[in-house]
């Protein structure tokens, strides 16, 4: 196991929550879903394939068509599912000012 056999911060889970949680700890289910959904498109964006990227967008897209059908606490939620292709269009675009 990593870490085995050294000694735990008093504090070790919660900085490790806060990690996993990449600084949302506290906000409310809509600002982490906002906050989810630029991380993928980013995510997507530097994807090595089309596929990976397609695969990222729907996936993403899932979870954000799910909490417009059961809405979130928190602010409005305001984010649309992606246009996966549109999507692609920009991905290979910026690969080409690379």
């Amino acid at each position: 196991m990593p870490g085995a056999g050294t000694a735990l911060e008093e504090d070790w889970w919660i900085k490790r929550k806060v990690r996993e949680e990449e600084g949302t700890a506290g906000l409310p289910p809509s600002l982490v879903l906002r906050k989810r959904a630029e991380t993928a498109k980013a995510r997507a964006l530097a994807a090595t394939t089309d596929a990976e990227a397609r695969a990222i967008i729907e996936e993403m897209n899932a979870e954000i068509l799910d909490a417009l059908r059961k809405p979130l606490s928190g602010p409005p939620l305001t984010l649309m599912p992606f246009d996966v292709d549109e999507l692609l269009r920009e991905r290979k675009g910026s690969s080409r000012g690379q």
